[in-house]
């Protein structure tokens, strides 16, 4: 967009009471959309320098899917998230998550499935070096980590093993092992160490 002089932009969901209003104003109000926005005539955004806006850190996925989009050079550039980017970077991140490969969430499922009770001796280290390095994060100032501690106690209580199945005895076929593999390796193109920060 190329405008010869400077127009404000306003976001308009703020005036109404619809759901767009509600998540757009209330639930995410450090966004974009409830702050004062210029047009440049070169085409370009201006955001006012007080503005608190959340930086949300995209994983290798997202980075991989602007590239392709909008080419390498933009993929530098941030991008501002509009809602319907908002819900997929909320659901890359909540599907990477559960693919953590530790007691009940999808990933100790699947690595249960794929090499069997080995996976709790797997699910138990994995633990403890994530609670290891998040504590140094922590312990270094870095703020945007803080969260992860909500997510390893809620793990340390459902526990980190997976409980054996009826049929731990029958293996995965080649096709299915391979899938298994494939999908678990999602969790390392959608993760990203620290999601967001304000």
């Amino acid at each position: 967009i190329v405008l010869s002089t400077p127009v404000n932009v306003t976001n308009q969901h703020c005036t109404g009471t619809n759901l767009s209003s509600f998540f757009e104003c209330t639930l995410f109000s450090g966004s974009i959309a409830s702050h004062m926005a210029v047009f440049n005539p070169d085409g370009t955004l201006s955001i006012p320098a007080d503005a608190s806006l959340p930086v949300y850190h995209s994983p290798l996925i997202l980075k991989w899917m602007t590239e392709f989009t909008f080419g390498r050079e933009l993929a530098s550039k941030d991008v501002l998230m509009n809602p319907t980017l908002l819900a997929g970077w909320v659901g890359i991140l909540l599907t990477a998550i559960n693919l953590i490969p530790i007691g009940q969430l999808d990933g100790g499922h699947l690595l249960y499935c794929l090499i069997g009770r080995k996976a709790n001796a797997v699910a138990k280290l994995l633990f403890i070096v994530v609670a290891v390095a998040v504590g140094i994060q922590i312990a270094r100032g870095h703020t945007g980590y803080l969260a992860w501690w909500l997510m390893l106690a809620l793990l340390w209580l459902t526990g980190t093993e997976h409980p054996p199945t009826a049929d731990d005895d029958v293996r995965l076929g080649r096709g299915r092992a391979i899938l298994g593999w494939l999908t678990l390796a999602f969790m390392f193109v959608g993760l990203t160490a620290t999601p967001f920060e304000w």
